[in-house]
């Protein structure tokens, strides 16, 4: 799988939805799959701070090049249909709201 981001483009022609977990970390946005995957890579550039607890910020990449927070996410992936596949009302409610990468649906983008 590729994990790049995708590049920055008009915000106003294209749809934005989810597209992967990532962690901002001294300014760099690294993605991947799942936020630990994100991490992995943080530690392998970084690797004095892998005993630390480092100030890392968890979200999200978008469609349209943006780092968007996990609230800013679920928003986006409710508005774009990216949590249809949830049944539960409680469920679907928490992931708009808390957003995890095992909640997007990525499929017919």
């Amino acid at each position: 799988m590729n994990f790049e981001q995708p590049p920055a483009e008009n915000t106003s022609e294209k749809k934005e939805y989810v597209v992967s977990a990532a962690i901002r970390y001294k300014g760099e946005v690294f993605i991947g799959q799942m936020h630990p995957d994100a991490a992995v890579q943080i530690w392998e550039k970084y690797p004095e701070i892998k005993n630390d607890t480092p100030d890392f910020e968890e979200g999200f990449t978008t469609s349209i090049g943006r780092f968007v927070s996990r609230e800013e996410a679920g928003d986006i992936a409710h508005k774009s249909k990216q949590l249809d596949h949830i049944d539960d009302l409680a469920e679907k409610a928490y992931a708009s709201m808390q957003l995890d990468s095992e909640d997007i649906q990525n499929e017919n983008k």
